[in-house]
């Protein structure tokens, strides 16, 4: 296995320097590249060039397990189980990543035995001071760590962001209490799905649905 890996990276690191760190004779080395490969460093790249096809095929998406099935399956490709593909795609540096349609976020949770809060803003969009009128929503952002949730709060009076918060769940205690809002709003009508923010409110706060 030594000798292998030295000559796969003859090209990137000098062999006298890798047969050194490796503790491996030089020429022991060359006698090795003398030698025909054996059935079973043949079947090692065997596996490896369909490890590289399957999960080329899949646009970087398939994983060691998904990839295993495929090699079960489909015919010409030689097989392997889940920890063999694994170790082949740790020694060529190939990782499968989350499609963004494997998973589908949840902004809204329905649950039956809530009741709806009344609708107290009634579409009314129109408002004469600052901190009257809240409105509320929360959207899902793609990223290479996966889905996130952004929620954002709007004075309806300034059109400006009151507060903000972002998180891998609309469950985490950080998304409860966006930042940079009002410690205190009288007499606030808060509209929007994410209904938490109105905790910014210390005296009474009407939440509805409408967004």
């Amino acid at each position: 296995m030594k000798y292998a890996w030295i000559a796969d990276h003859r090209d990137s690191y000098p062999v006298i320097v890798m047969c050194r760190v490796l503790e491996v004779s030089t020429s022991g080395l060359y006698e090795s590249l003398k030698r025909p490969p054996s059935q079973r460093a043949e079947r090692s790249e065997r596996i490896r060039e369909a490890v590289r096809q399957v999960h080329a095929e899949s646009h970087g998406t398939y994983g060691s397990e998904k990839i295993a099935i495929v090699l079960e399956k489909q015919d010409g490709l030689e097989r392997a189980c889940v920890n063999t593909v694994k170790r082949a795609m740790r020694e060529m540096g190939l990782k499968g990543r989350v499609s963004k349609a494997a998973i589908k976020p949840i902004t809204t949770q329905t649950d039956p035995s809530k009741r709806p809060a009344p609708n107290v803003l009634d579409r009314d969009f129109a408002a004469d001071a600052p901190n009257r009128k809240w409105v509320t929503d929360i959207t899902y952002l793609w990223t290479q760590a996966g889905w996130v949730y952004l929620a954002v709060v709007i004075d309806l009076y300034s059109r400006k962001v009151v507060g903000w918060a972002m998180a891998d769940s609309p469950r985490r205690p950080s998304f409860r209490m966006p930042c940079g809002m009002p410690s205190r709003a009288d007499g606030l009508l808060a509209s929007g799905c994410f209904t938490t923010a109105t905790e910014a409110a210390s005296t009474p706060v009407a939440t509805t649905s409408d967004s």
